[in-house]
């Protein structure tokens, strides 16, 4: 929340607004120090409400597919099918969306002010649930991505709604959000700079699945096409096994790792392991408080200070995934940029 501001000033309409409430709290607001903002229902030509089925028509396998809010993530400037965000759905209550390549995504409800945006035109049997909307902008797509992706928009929807109250508190509010636009005499070629490197964003996350796709399948192909022909037979482990382990609540066990295991130690031409060849690793430390004691976090960068690398920054294509377009896009917001005249 290092965006909300307590104002200096209220206005009677928004005491009355908080039940004529005096807590500082209840009015901190995002404040952008630029004149130029518009709300997101004036940059776009309206949005299409996804629908909710019901979980009794999820499938194991489908030609359907419905895509849940946990799909729209703040580290993926993609749609995310991990962890059963997409889910096979029976093809009976499919409502066709007709998904398209550069249709913004939008979750109001759960993850609320996470968005995504598709990419390829592989998603005509695709629908979206009922926690999330497609927009159809009006200005430069990607321009307007740019700020829904930034935790600008996030904390000012959030701020938006009450305390205590529901999520479906904010199902609208969204469009109220604000947008900044550049002032300046090139303010064109601002938004062109902003739009076009948001682009290049998200074609080079595109690039890393395709490629992260290829490499796989090349891996798969040549472990299927050098097996010494010894067939693959599932079976539970052992005591020994679970002695050498210590852990129930492992994949160790489970058929998919060990068809995958048997592949690796049937390769023809061999297997070894990575401290087999010398590579040596160290885990970070456990940051327990019953271990190290109480730690400090902070969302603003500060000297001397370590950056925390989570499991969640490693995704599930090989690459680190931080902060891409914020920035940038706070840069323009703020007035920052040597690109915008400081007097926004």
């Amino acid at each position: 929340m290092k965006y909300l501001r307590v104002p200096r000033q209220i206005s009677l309409a928004d005491v009355k607004a908080k039940d004529a409430s005096w807590s500082a709290g209840m009015y901190r607001t995002v404040e952008i120090p630029n004149s130029h903002r518009r709300p997101v229902r004036e940059l776009i030509a309206g949005y299409d409400k996804g629908s909710d089925p019901g979980s009794i028509y999820y499938l194991d396998k489908s030609t359907h597919y419905f895509i849940r809010t946990k799909s729209l993530q703040a580290h993926s400037y993609l749609i995310s099918s991990k962890g059963g965000a997409i889910t096979p759905l029976n093809p009976r209550v499919f409502e066709d969306m007709s998904l398209t390549d550069g249709d913004i995504l939008l979750s109001k409800d759960s993850n609320v002010g996470e968005c995504a945006m598709v990419d390829g035109h592989g998603w005509r049997n695709h629908t979206l649930s009922g926690g999330v909307v497609r927009l159809r902008p009006s200005i430069n797509r990607h321009y307007l991505f740019a700020f829904l992706k930034h935790d600008l928009f996030k904390t000012e929807l959030l701020s938006m709604v009450p305390r205590g109250a529901t999520i479906a508190h904010a199902n609208e509010l969204w469009l109220d959000c604000l947008i900044p636009f550049p002032a300046q005499r090139d303010a064109d070629d601002v938004i062109s700079y902003v739009a076009a490197l948001t682009k290049a964003a998200v074609e080079t996350e595109a690039a890393i699945r395709v490629r992260n796709e290829e490499i796989n399948a090349q891996i798969e192909g040549e472990l299927i096409g050098n097996q010494t022909g010894k067939k693959f037979q599932y079976c539970y482990p052992t005591l020994d096994e679970l002695r050498s382990t210590l852990r129930l609540d492992t994949g160790l066990y489970c058929r998919g790792f060990r068809a995958f295991q048997h592949s690796v130690n049937n390769y023809r031409h061999g297997a070894t392991t990575l401290s087999a060849m010398g590579v040596r690793s160290r885990r970070g430390p456990n940051l327990a408080v019953s271990i190290i004691g109480k730690s400090l976090y902070s969302e603003n960068y500060k000297p001397g200070w370590y950056e925390l690398i989570r499991p969640v920054n490693i995704s599930e294509y090989g690459h680190a995934q931080f902060a891409g377009m914020a920035r940038l896009a706070e840069e323009a917001a703020y007035g920052q940029s040597r690109r915008l005249d400081p007097r926004l």
